[in-house]
């Protein structure tokens, strides 16, 4: 059997999406575990293997490697799947979006009462904005 050129095993590489996605959708609706927790549950050996790549310089060797170029190449490739990915997060933008201004109305209305007048007022509310803003909790 002869192999395949770079060009033909990439073409079968494309031209297998279609039953890759199936397969990935389907592998998705099929898991029973929680993958989140699992990954919770490793935070410990995460935080020491990402410390140990870091001290060992590998980290930045990889990047090194990678450079602007590459970065910037991959990532363009991309785009359409940053632009799926951002119009699918409508909702949850409108969700967290009502969430948080729920949560600050109150504070927006003590804000609006504030005095405006001077620059030690203007430092007041912004310090009284940020400050209730930073305390939120998102649900």
């Amino acid at each position: 059997m002869a192999l395949k050129s770079a060009q033909q095993a990439g073409q079968a590489w494309l031209n297998a999406a279609p039953s890759a996605t199936q397969a990935y959708v389907a592998g998705v609706q099929g898991t029973t575990v929680d993958p989140t927790a699992l990954a919770a549950a490793q935070a410990q050996k995460a935080l020491l293997n990402y410390s140990a790549v870091i001290n060992s310089g590998e980290w930045a060797r990889r990047l090194a490697d990678a450079g602007i170029t590459k970065w910037k190449q991959n990532t363009l490739a991309k785009q359409g799947n940053y632009s799926t990915g951002y119009q699918a997060g409508q909702t949850a933008y409108e969700q967290g979006y009502t969430s948080f201004w729920n949560y600050m109305s109150p504070y927006l209305n003590q804000l609006y009462a504030m005095p405006k007048t001077t620059l030690a007022d203007s430092i007041a509310r912004a310090t009284f904005f940020i400050q209730n803003a930073a305390a939120y909790q998102k649900p």
